[in-house]
């Protein structure tokens, strides 16, 4: 896919897992993903083959993926000091499996209020010791949001945008 900014194209490749990002493999947004793999393997595709191509790279992952896998993927391209943005759609659920809790959601899995959860945001900066940038804001302001995105597209190393808003079935 080629992003179009005032500095010109970016040649850009993003990877993805199960979600409901994934129909960004489809009409009229087949553009916007361009491969697939399982639960909590796009971090994993997208970090593994940093040494084999040249382009700018980001993955989707949901807040749920996060929290089962894409913090080590994130800690990986950390320390293999990678060029790749991960974009975590965090909208409170495990949505596209059965909306199951996770380590970020506020009520457990019977309901009931959890005496303490884990913030995504928090959780992404200790993932190392790095100059990691982490934004969090929600998607519903357009023009924000994809400002945001291509400067964190555009900035060298590892970074984290986290689009923060509820899930459309929950809401």
């Amino acid at each position: 896919m080629q992003r179009v900014h005032n500095m010109g194209p970016v040649d850009l490749v993003a990877h993805g897992d199960t979600g409901c990002y994934t129909m960004l493999m489809f009409a009229p947004t087949e553009q916007l993903m361009h491969n697939y793999s399982g639960m909590g393997l796009g971090g994993g595709t997208g970090s593994g083959i940093d040494r084999f191509i040249r382009i700018s790279r980001s993955c989707f992952m949901g807040d749920g993926t996060f929290f089962h896998s894409g913090q080590i993927a994130i800690s990986n391209s950390i320390k293999a000091n990678q060029d790749i943005t991960y974009i975590i759609l965090e909208n409170k659920t495990t949505a596209m499996t059965g909306h199951q809790e996770h380590a970020g959601t506020e009520l457990d899995v019977l309901a009931i209020a959890r005496t303490s959860r884990i913030s995504s945001r928090l959780s992404a900066r200790m993932a190392g010791n790095s100059p990691l940038t982490v934004e969090k804001l929600s998607p519903a302001n357009r023009d924000q949001y994809k400002k945001v995105l291509e400067r964190a597209i555009l900035r060298g190393g590892v970074k984290v945008v986290i689009a923060d808003k509820e899930c459309g079935i929950t809401y």
